[in-house]
């Protein structure tokens, strides 16, 4: 015996959605008696499945991949040819170097950890403990990105140094540390 689908109260608010019962399956309902599923059929004119669903996120995802891995090569050949893209401040200020170290497996885990878990942890929490997960999160990633230079040049000389600080390199600011 299959439970009756719980009616949603109809109210006048701004959001008047459809909810879908978790512990017995049924869809809720509007006032008028009508679905989740019903709705997207009068909505779309038809079946949910008579057609794929058009998936923007993933097209503005592959063009930003696009623009990227162009200003990349582009951006070589440039500096390669005539080596002329040079930016004197900070983050620009640097060379590709690509290495690994200690923080490259914690920086890999991290990163798979948080596209595969991020998305359903992110529906799931309520706002306050995802700022707070989104917070030791980024520290550690920021740390294990660090690590990658080993502890004393990734994390203790960057701290430590008066010389390797980010001020200092800009040459702007009177800064000193204390």
């Amino acid at each position: 015996m299959s439970p009756e689908p719980l009616v949603r109260p109809h109210h006048t608010g701004l959001r008047d959605t459809p909810r879908h019962n978790r512990a017995t399956g049924a869809h809720l309902t509007y006032g008028d008696g009508v679905t989740q599923p019903e709705l997207h059929r009068r909505v779309r004119g038809g079946a949910d499945t008579d057609r794929a669903p058009f998936r923007t996120d993933l097209v503005v995802a592959a063009l930003a991949v696009l623009l990227f891995t162009t200003a990349a090569v582009v951006g070589t050949r440039i500096q390669d040819a005539h080596g002329v893209l040079y930016v004197a401040w900070p983050p620009l200020y640097a060379t590709w170097l690509p290495h690994t170290g200690p923080g490259t497996f914690p920086a890999l885990v991290l990163a798979a950890a948080v596209v595969l878990y991020g998305p359903v942890v992110a529906r799931t929490l309520p706002w306050r403990p995802l700022v707070w997960s989104v917070w030791g999160a980024s520290v550690l990633w920021t740390t294990a990105l660090a690590l990658v230079d080993g502890w004393r040049r990734g994390i203790a000389d960057r701290l430590l140094s008066p010389t390797s600080t980010w001020p200092r390199s800009t040459g702007s600011t009177t800064w000193a540390p204390p």
